[in-house]
């Protein structure tokens, strides 16, 4: 079903530099501390305490000596500094949007829009530990898709504040990822409905607003996950924002159930560019970004970074009338939403036989990708015209221009689904252990 409110809504929020943020409720108290100074720990440090990091990843899964059962394995906690680089602004930092909207400025701008941005290498690393069974769970307070955008399984994710591209059928409670923002937040009907033919129910948008009550299936996993982790791995959190704050806190208590660690304290660990109020609970703190350890500890357990492969689909849709025929480009999931990955398209037309053009100019087309033409625009014809389009991608896309072809019916409406691949994202791996470094 179409969705008005989105074509009023689209230019409000169109240039907005941090998407979701500005829907948020704009008068709420946001808590804790804001701006404090970044720590940047020197070389050697940093490359010690990402081999210890790794370690203890190796050792949540190792067969304990007391018990001799495998240990549980880690539950790692991510904050808003994992996606900075991706080029989305933190909250909290001496930069971040609340920061800067405490004094009075405007809020930074995006390097790339968020409907575009490509996981970084923390996201990636984070997606191989889950499947190589070192990591149990990923609780997460963002809400920018990227680590779904990373391959990470639904099951093993708890996005405790929402996704901005995610909406819920409030019946069945099936999710949709779409490839667009949605433009509510705090569960607002987004004016579709659930595909499920027994079912029809109507979505809401999955974005937590300020006075929103955490989800509770999602906080009851990370909660227990946490409890019988043998470690809490915070990355780019500043942990000040409760009930989140406290999970990773979780793993330190005493574990009294046989198989977790025999009444151990499970560990914590806290690599974040800011101190924390729970650095003195942590066993390993160590102030970087996120992608310059987590790049070191996939070096140590000898992980390959796999590449990030964006796959984008949209529907052509042919309209024929009495006197004309309209082209329609249309999202996959919503006439009226915007294709966000998509900036032009190439229009000729050519007969079927000796591909001859019909048109000597190529029509541009820009959003709203839609094609009039009159019928006597073509030559008298028997045989079906054949379209020819090229698909120029939008800033972000890494792809060149991809074009089709269909050939086109003047007397009944038709519908032609295409597939691109919009982003290909390789990530550097860090040199290869040799002269005597230690690896896993």
């Amino acid at each position: 079903m179409g969705t008005p409110h989105f074509a009023r809504a689209r230019a409000r929020y169109a240039m907005s530099s941090v998407g979701y943020a500005a829907r948020l409720n704009q008068d709420a108290d946001v808590g804790g501390t804001l701006g404090e100074p970044e720590i940047w720990d020197a070389e050697d440090k940093v490359e010690r305490g990402a081999l210890a990091l790794a370690l203890i990843i190796k050792d949540s899964v190792s067969v304990s000596s007391s018990t001799h059962t495998a240990r549980y394995g880690c539950v790692i906690h991510t904050g808003a500094g994992i996606s900075r680089a991706c080029g989305i602004p933190d909250f909290r930092g001496p930069d971040g949007v609340w920061t800067r909207k405490a004094r009075g400025l405007p809020p930074p701008e995006c390097s790339i829009a968020l409907d575009r941005a490509a996981p970084s290498a923390t996201h990636q690393i984070i997606a191989e530990l889950v499947r190589r069974g070192y990591v149990r769970q990923v609780v997460s307070c963002n809400v920018d898709c990227l680590h779904i955008k990373s391959g990470l399984a639904s099951d093993k994710l708890c996005e405790l504040h929402g996704n901005c591209f995610a909406e819920r059928c409030e019946t069945c409670g099936k999710e949709y990822v779409r490839d667009f923002e949605q433009l509510t937040v705090g569960f607002q009907l987004t004016g579709r409905h659930c595909l499920d033919g027994a079912c029809g129910g109507r979505l809401r948008d999955q974005v937590l607003d300020w006075d929103d009550a955490l989800p509770e299936v999602e906080l009851k996993r990370a909660e227990r996950e946490s409890t019988h982790a043998y470690a809490s791995i915070v990355l780019g959190s500043s942990l000040q924002i409760k009930p989140s704050c406290d999970i990773p806190l979780r793993t330190t208590h005493l574990k009294r159930r046989r198989g977790v660690d025999d009444g151990n304290r499970g560990k914590l660990v806290i690599v974040n560019l800011q101190a924390t109020v729970k650095d003195k609970k942590a066993s390993l703190v160590i102030h970087a970004e996120s992608d310059r350890v987590m790049r070191r500890v996939a070096q140590h357990l000898r992980l390959r970074i796999p590449e990030y492969v964006r796959v984008d689909r949209l529907r052509v849709k042919y309209e024929p009338s009495a006197a004309s025929f309209t082209i329609r480009v249309v999202n996959i999931d919503d006439e009226d939403a915007p294709i966000p990955w998509l900036d032009r398209i190439g229009l000729r037309f050519s007969s079927p036989q000796d591909d001859v053009l019909l048109s000597s100019e190529t029509v541009a087309l820009k959003s709203p990708f839609v094609h009039h033409m009159q019928k006597l625009q073509l030559p008298v014809t028997d045989a079906l015209p054949v379209v020819h389009m090229t698909f120029h991608f939008a800033e972000g896309c890494t792809e060149r221009p991809v074009s089709k072809r269909h050939s086109m019916s003047l007397v009944k409406t038709e519908e032609v689904r295409y597939e691109f691949t919009t982003i290909v994202k390789r990530y550097e791996q860090e040199n290869e252990q040799d002269d005597g470094q230690v690896s896993c």
